[in-house]
């Protein structure tokens, strides 16, 4: 594989009932062939028929990272492990309980290509109590990533809410 455009970072965490969902809709991004997933689950929370499901994608997608680590040390603690691993030019989070539109990375990758002023997108986000639910239809559509201009220093100090993607050359040489 050719060096990704995108990093997908994933902390496993009580993820039995969003795994299946999570791998499904990821694998279906259009761009999926174009990234890399990095996941990460830590020993002290391993659940076998997470890794399990995790390990049968990963037969068929090499691009699909799975690690572990031995103590549960926080999503963000993950997460920055994971964003130190990630080779692709795109970083982006992306939780198991997360759902995307299929075109969703696409757009924002788009929208970087021709605005490279932009150092961080948005996207929509909406809160459902379903598991797996997936809201694609006209009302929810994906319209446009929300562009934001950040100073560099203030990239990895993004606020949690929509889910953000954010240029990897931006991040680098940033503590952790």
């Amino acid at each position: 594989m050719k060096k990704p455009r995108v990093s997908i970072v994933t902390s496993v965490c009580n993820a039995t009932s969003f795994i299946e969902g999570l791998l499904k809709n990821i694998i279906s991004q259009t761009t999926f062939d174009k990234c890399e997933l990095i996941m990460v689950q830590p020993q002290d929370k391993l659940c076998q028929e997470t890794e399990n499901v995790i390990k049968k994608y990963q037969k068929e997608h090499p691009n699909i990272l799975y690690s572990t680590i031995d103590k549960d040390p926080g999503i963000y603690a993950v997460w920055n492990q994971c964003i130190r691993n990630a080779s692709g030019e795109f970083v982006t989070n992306w939780n198991c309980d997360d759902r995307r539109e299929p075109d969703s990375l696409q757009k924002q990758i788009d929208f970087f290509d021709k605005n490279p002023d932009i150092d961080l997108l948005y996207n929509d986000q909406y809160f459902h109590t379903t598991p797996n639910w997936i809201p694609w239809d006209e009302r929810y559509a994906f319209k446009e990533p929300y562009p934001i201009r950040h100073n560099k220093s203030s990239i990895l100090s993004a606020s949690h809410g929509r889910q953000q993607t954010s240029q990897r050359s931006n991040m680098e040489n940033q503590s952790t």
